[in-house]
């Protein structure tokens, strides 16, 4: 039979034979100190409080409340179980159970319940702490003579008491074996939860995991049925054991529950750590976010040229802020869109310049460095901001469609830390379309359409809006991260062909996601149940398991 580590080194530490008694007691009693921080000798409620207080510090937990530990005593070991819960990010949680599992005291986690709060999640968990009981029944004995070898010259008490601490020593050393044997954890529940959904276009909003049995439940909305479908391949090829995945739609998206048995992981396990928050409210998420089509059906926005760069673009349906979008995606110019940019259009651009093609559109186009800010006639424009006279040398890339200004001007800091700055809360939305473009360019063109004056107060930069009074404060980003689709999100099925562009000598068709951004579409392109098999100037072609389908691109007129 193999032995275990822990057992051959205490039944090494009992064959060491001809030290002197009081060598023998003092390596004992270094032993007894070192099995006593993970299996202490009965119940210490106190201590245990205070390493779940320690390690939630360390890992950034907030709100911490622990409860009452709950004890019973069999005739070899103790349990305590403790409850708690608490407020953090979806990497500080798995932080925090990762140090949980490689504390000096045993710890196993009984259960979890995570649900998705502002900033992150509520944690409900039930933590078990083992410890020796006073009137523990020994399970092994000591050979009488070995012992006899190593208290030669101590006093019958002190022999009597040597005798006692050694028959600890292995109990307590057996029991830590088989424990961490069983020890249970959540990590390979959350290194996996984290990586599934890291690029899926879902909100997780509850999970739960039973951390004796391994089964869990994750419940949320996805948006569409494409995403669900890779979702559940993604889960079914994973880590996880999945016995059911169902869903049910929700406006733009699906009501989703996955129900299964995560395995477990030790300490010593190499799991992709979580980078970001999968955890989000659903209500806004499901969000369709679509402009109304004017009351009156309107010809198509025309543009004519001869260049040899020039934009080639025919789409219909389309919200004006997404014209910018598909401008974006063939040509690189980077757009910053005001949020009253509304109102649907369909276009028809055949060889013009951007700047010739901007100009068919009812909107207000300046340009900043190289970026193109687009607002409404009617605002108001706010002059842009004049140039510093030292401009940072970062580039940013930015995607998305009438994001919080908040999150767009924390993302810039995130680039550029010297940009943070003071200003009022509930900024308007503002539409980016950008890659790799200078900052400095990018900030002063989203500050114009979020109708934003920038001073100097004190060495701080503050924002403030011309027309409105009140305080500053710090500019924060919400937790969740921008939720982009991908090809492989959409199915056949809920493609809405929007428009076709060519780039060169590409053909790129534009479909609207089931939440109403712009997805572009190359040949090749693999979708979550066909791939793109050919693009040309009326729609495209997709290759599904039940044969071609055809999707055109059709005039779509207000009723």
């Amino acid at each position: 039979m193999l032995l275990s580590p822990l057992i051959v080194s205490a039944l090494l530490f009992q064959g060491a034979v001809g030290r002197p008694y009081s060598e023998e007691r003092q390596l004992l009693d270094r032993h007894l100190t070192q099995l006593s921080r993970p299996l202490p000798d009965g119940p210490t409620p106190d201590d245990d409080a205070a390493v779940i207080r320690q390690l939630a510090t360390d890992a950034g937990l907030r709100n911490l409340e622990i409860a009452a530990p709950t004890i019973t005593e069999s005739a070899t070991l103790g349990q305590s179980h403790r409850p708690f819960t608490a407020n953090a990010t979806f990497p500080d949680t798995d932080r925090f159970f990762r140090a949980v599992q490689s504390s000096p005291r045993l710890i196993d986690v009984e259960s979890l319940v995570l649900r998705a709060v502002d900033f992150g999640v509520r944690i409900e968990a039930r933590l078990r702490f083992y410890h020796r009981p006073a009137r523990a029944v020994p399970g092994s004995s000591l050979d009488p003579a070995r012992l006899r070898n190593r208290t030669r010259g101590a006093t019958r008490e002190d022999a009597l008491r040597f005798a006692k601490d050694e028959q600890k020593v292995l109990e307590k050393t057996i029991t830590l074996d088989d424990l961490r044997k069983r020890q249970t954890s959540p990590r390979m529940f959350l290194a996996e939860t984290g990586s599934a959904f890291r690029d899926a276009a879902a909100a997780l909003s509850f999970g739960s995991l039973d951390g004796d049995t391994g089964r869990f439940t994750l419940r949320g909305a996805i948006a569409g049925m494409g995403a669900a479908d890779a979702l559940e391949r993604r889960l079914e090829e994973g880590f996880f054991r999945m016995r059911e995945f169902s869903r049910s739609p929700k406006d733009g998206c699906y009501q989703f529950e996955v129900v299964g048995e995560s395995f477990r992981a030790g300490p010593q396990a190499a799991l992709p750590l979580p980078v970001e928050e999968p955890f989000r409210p659903t209500d806004a998420f499901c969000f369709k976010d679509r402009d109304e089509f004017p009351a009156s059906a309107i010809g198509a926005l025309r543009a004519n040229g001869s260049e040899a760069d020039g934009i080639s673009l025919r789409a219909v349906d389309v919200d004006l802020a997404d014209v910018a979008a598909m401008i974006e995606s063939l040509t690189r110019a980077p757009f910053v869109v005001a949020e009253d940019v509304r109102g649907r259009v369909n276009v028809d651009f055949t060889g013009p310049s951007i700047d010739d093609a901007l100009k068919a559109l009812p909107l207000h186009v300046d340009l900043v460095g190289t970026v193109r800010l687009i607002r409404s006639n009617t605002q108001n424009s706010m002059p842009v901001a004049s140039i510093e006279d030292a401009q940072p040398n970062g580039r940013s890339s930015f995607r998305s469609k009438r994001a919080r200004g908040e999150d767009v001007l924390a993302a810039l800091v995130e680039v550029e830390p010297s940009f943070a700055a003071l200003g009022p809360s509930g900024l308007a939305k503002v539409s980016v379309f950008a890659r790799e473009t200078p900052v400095g360019e990018l900030r002063r063109a989203v500050l114009a359409a979020l109708q934003l004056q920038e001073s100097r107060e004190e060495n701080t930069r503050v924002l403030r809006m011309p027309d409105r009074s009140g305080g500053v404060g710090p500019i924060a980003a919400t937790s969740a991260g921008e939720l982009i689709f991908r090809a492989r999100d959409l199915s056949v099925d809920e493609l809405a062909l929007a428009g076709l562009g060519r780039s060169g000598s590409e053909t790129v068709a534009f479909v609207y996601s089931p939440l109403g951004d712009i997805v572009a579409l190359r040949v090749g392109d693999t979708l979550a149940d066909g791939i793109v098999a050919a693009i040309d100037a009326n729609g495209l072609l997709i290759d599904t398991s039940e044969g071609p389908v055809r999707n055109t691109l059709v005039v779509v007129r207000a009723k």
